[in-house]
């Protein structure tokens, strides 16, 4: 029973170390780097005007100016099931962005989907719109 015991909590080790993959033994391995999205919004917005929204792209210290698709997706925390999608236009050194206006004061989710580079990723940020 103890060498069972012995043997889980080493193969839990082994697991473990295994993912913690350092980005040098990543770059070595010829494994690509992720992609990643940092989605930028104004601090306070309010509803019925327009402002412009952006993600910046990059892959490790690259930006990625060659995206297959970016799109932002607002979605109204009060009606989850409704929600609005806007192709981004690239404007360069790895920056897209869209101009949009939210119709009414709730706490909405900002989510890009971007496809770059065989790889898709999806960050959401909230954001309250008037008083919430």
């Amino acid at each position: 029973m103890v060498k069972k015991s012995l043997l889980l909590v080493a193969c839990s080790c082994l697991l473990i170390l295994g993912a913690c993959q350092s980005e040098s033994a990543q770059k070595e391995s010829g494994l690509p780097e992720v992609v990643e999205a940092d989605i930028q919004l104004p601090e306070e917005m309010e509803a019925g005007q327009e402002y412009p929204l952006k993600v910046v792209v990059t892959q490790g210290e690259e930006n990625v100016d060659d995206a297959e698709e970016v799109v932002f997706e607002m979605t109204n925390l009060a009606t989850p099931d409704e929600s609005e999608k806007v192709d981004a236009v690239h404007d360069g050194k790895g920056t897209y962005s869209i101009t949009t206006s939210f119709p009414k004061n709730g706490t909405y989710t900002v989510q890009t989907h971007v496809t770059a580079r065989d790889m898709h990723v999806m960050p959401k940020v909230e954001v309250v719109i008037g008083e919430g």
